[in-house]
């Protein structure tokens, strides 16, 4: 549980410096608290894992808050990957998040999501990757100000790289090297 602090209208960033935001959740940033639970399972047998994720983030406003009804935002992942018997290990998933109808949005946002990874394995310690994600918004959102009504747009990797689609779709490759110390 995340509680906002005295700054009513916004997130306050001495609460929680890393909540992320973005259009997707800009008009719920005068929540009073944000609530997250989350659970997940993997499965790997042999050289294949499979595995899933369930979550539900709750922004609940109070009287200061822009916005008036609990918006509830839900996500399903499902994961696989392959480590073959050379280098390389393959990975694949699926994500859907559907908002709920709250706050006079009758068409709520959702947005899913499939990506692709592959990854060679230098050495223990060092390997290089390649992901790939596209993206779909469907729905609108609310605006920042907490009231008016806007597109849902695309949002893949927001956390990380701070990109957002200025549309419904998008999508995104990376390439990186990761070496563990």
């Amino acid at each position: 549980l995340l509680k906002n602090g005295p700054e009513a209208r916004s997130w306050d960033p001495s609460t929680a410096g890393n909540f992320s935001k973005s259009p997707l959740n800009a008009g719920y940033l005068s929540a009073h608290d944000v609530q997250y639970v989350a659970g997940g399972l993997r499965y790997q047998s042999g050289a294949l894992s499979l595995g899933g994720s369930l979550s539900n983030v709750q922004y609940r406003p109070n009287a200061q808050s822009l916005f008036r009804d609990t918006a509830i935002f839900n996500t399903a992942a499902l994961l696989a990957g392959w480590q073959t018997a050379t280098p390389w290990t393959f990975g694949a998933g699926v994500t859907y998040t559907r908002a709920t109808a709250a706050n006079g949005v009758d068409d709520p946002a959702s947005h899913l999501q499939f990506s692709l990874q592959q990854a060679y394995w230098l050495s223990k310690r060092t390997v290089v990757y390649l992901l790939e994600a596209t993206q779909r918004a469907h729905g609108r959102t609310l605006a920042a100000d907490g009231i008016s009504q806007i597109d849902a747009g695309a949002v893949i990797g927001i956390s990380q790289t701070g990109l957002v689609a200025d549309s419904r779709r998008q999508s995104m490759v990376t390439l990186g090297l990761r070496h563990a110390f």
